[in-house]
């Protein structure tokens, strides 16, 4: 198992871990003891005491560590579950300056099914059911090639400050990620950097809209609520809201909210029981994630999870699995099959065609990279 994090420009990596818990639809399992572990979030919480954890957190997770009411999507064979346990940490290695690699589509998303789901979406807003949900849906590839030369490839095309890679047995992670899950200090200070509203930078100027505010607003009271679980009593505060950050072609509207972790509470507790991020589920969450399995066709797997790590001295750093490739190989070898997810918020005045148009601006930095070989 290998994963490398250069979260805010800051590189570090892991390598041969003591331990690796996999998850493959809701059953977990020690890779070197063989052990089956019926509760991930109190393997993590003990583990954490003592090791350096590293790994990504899929989805689907959402039905082991949330009373979610609804039919847990298909499983595909691909884990939905990677974390292991280190007892130290390595430099990175530098990614390829080459582009020695063959990426052919197999398919993205259509128009007409995109927008029958979000017209579905707002109809259950308007039923009540929930106030914003956020629908997804995934593009798919043939990869061929070095993994590290298309993670390369990905940050030119998209510079996040919260780019990750994984690579465990025939499955890759390659995420080149804009957004913060959650962070925790040495002082134990909690921050989450929720992103909710997007725009190409050829029209900045509809960043700010009002339903654009509405989504971010809605998503922030929502990480308010998350970290109030598990922060200090009237410590929680919004400390910026609906700041620009601008990734490649893209802007984002991007808020923060910070506090102060309860003693007691370990981070990766916090990690599991905020999980999954807001930003792409909806608001009320667990709503949104049941409304969202009902509109959506297949599993969203590490897209939309988290890529993390925490260290014994109590502190973590997570990021939102967007804007992320995972590959998978049957055979263990050089040819994969590439997802890559895009998706965005609904609310009640959302134009089903402006969403789909939303989703193939955010699936861009990958068709750009499409090529006919080496």
């Amino acid at each position: 198992m290998k994963v490398d994090f250069f979260f805010e420009h800051t590189p570090i990596g892991f390598r041969e871990p003591v331990e690796v818990l996999v998850g493959i639809s809701g059953t977990y399992r020690e890779l070197n003891s063989g052990r089956l572990v019926e509760e991930p979030k109190e393997w993590m919480a003990e583990k954490s005491k003592d090791f350096f954890l590293a790994g990504a957190i899929g989805y689907e997770c959402a039905w082991d560590f949330c009373d979610v009411n609804f039919d847990r999507p298909t499983d595909d064979g691909i884990p939905d579950f990677v974390v292991g346990a280190f007892t130290q940490t390595v430099t990175p290695d530098a990614l390829p300056n080459i582009n020695e690699f063959r990426l052919k589509s197999e398919s993205v998303p259509e128009r007409d099914p995109y927008t029958f789901a979000v017209n579905n979406a707002i109809q259950s807003i308007f039923d009540g059911e929930l106030f914003e949900v956020n629908f997804t849906t995934q593009a798919e590839y043939n990869f061929c090639g070095d993994c590290d030369a298309l993670m390369s490839a990905m940050l030119a095309e998209n510079q996040g400050k919260w780019f990750s890679t994984l690579s465990f047995r025939n499955l890759r992670i390659l995420s080149s990620s804009p957004e913060c899950f959650l962070t925790v200090d040495k002082e134990r200070r909690v921050r989450t950097d929720p992103i909710k509203g997007t725009e190409t930078l050829s029209n900045r100027r509809g960043i700010q809209s009002e339903k654009n505010r509405a989504e971010n607003v809605m998503i922030v009271d929502l990480m308010r609520n998350d970290l109030s679980r598990h922060c200090e009593p009237g410590s929680v505060v919004v400390s910026d809201l609906f700041r620009e950050e601008v990734v490649s072609d893209l802007v984002h509207l991007v808020s923060t909210v910070e506090g102060n972790l309860r003693e007691g509470t370990s981070p990766v507790e916090l990690l599991c029981d905020c999980f999954p991020a807001g930003s792409i589920t909806g608001a009320p969450k667990l709503r949104a994630i049941e409304i969202a399995a009902g509109l959506e066709t297949q599993k969203r797997g590490f897209y939309c999870g988290t890529m993390f790590y925490s260290t014994p001295s109590g502190t973590l750093k997570s990021s939102v699995l967007i804007r992320t490739a995972t590959l998978w190989s049957k055979n263990n070898n050089d040819d994969y099959s590439l997802k890559y997810g895009v998706g965005g918020a609904v609310v009640s005045d959302s134009i089903p065609d402006l969403e789909y148009d939303e989703a193939v601006d955010k699936l861009g930095p990958i068709q750009r990279l499409v090529n006919d070989g080496v």
